[in-house]
């Protein structure tokens, strides 16, 4: 159950340190520290578990929280950027929380960052990184939105498959599964292909045009 307690660690010093982390503007670990975009629902999530680890049971990530973190580290196959979710950092993370897990600043620290970084991930997954409408794409974004708060604590820290739960967050329509597969096409490609990346041209290359790297875009 989320909200329990890490072993050695004392719950009230956990709780404060998520209170204060929480209620300020940007989270020095992460890798992008500014985390006003979602610190409402940050601070709701946490309210509703009365600022108890999410992610952390007796001193460890919960299955729960290994998963969410295996998804982020694998988001680029989703169309993201691994980075903004911290991918690079996370097993080092798990590592420092493992060595630290009697330290009540370590526990809400990891917790926080993984928080945050699933509510962004969440996010970007459902309506994506931009709002559409001043590029010209009328999307009704409020019919988009999950309740972020609610379906963490309900849904995704309680879930025995939590892939299955964040699957439910794609968008479900054909052209989305269709792009989706073809992505892992050409990221399958990508790192097949060794080659020098391709020069380029001195002016943009019209139909007709000639190009002396085509070969290698067949």
């Amino acid at each position: 159950m989320p909200g329990m307690g890490s072993k050695n660690v004392d719950a009230g010093a956990v709780a404060d340190r998520l209170r204060t982390l929480t209620s300020a503007e940007t989270l020095a670990v992460l890798h992008w520290a500014n985390f006003d975009d979602c610190r409402q629902n940050v601070q709701a999530m946490y309210e509703a578990i009365h600022y108890t680890p999410a992610w952390v049971r007796e001193g460890q990530a919960t299955p729960q929280a290994l998963a969410v973190i295996s998804a982020l580290e694998d988001s680029q196959h989703k169309g993201l950027n691994a980075e903004d979710y911290d991918a690079s950092q996370w097993s080092a993370r798990l590592v420092a929380l493992k060595a630290g897990s009697g330290s009540a600043d370590t526990v809400a620290q990891f917790d926080a960052a993984l928080t945050i970084n699933a509510m962004r991930y969440l996010s970007n997954l459902r309506t994506g990184r931009l709002n559409p409408k001043p590029v010209g794409f009328e999307i009704d974004l409020n019919q988009k939105h999950y309740d972020l708060p609610q379906f963490l604590s309900q849904l995704v820290l309680t879930a025995s498959n939590v892939q299955e739960v964040l699957n439910q967050v794609e968008p479900q329509y054909l052209g989305y599964k269709r792009t989706e597969t073809a992505l892992q096409t050409y990221l399958t490609l990508a790192a097949q292909d060794h080659s020098q990346p391709l020069p380029v041209p001195l002016q943009t290359v019209h139909i007709g045009d000639t190009y002396s790297s085509v070969a290698q875009l067949g």
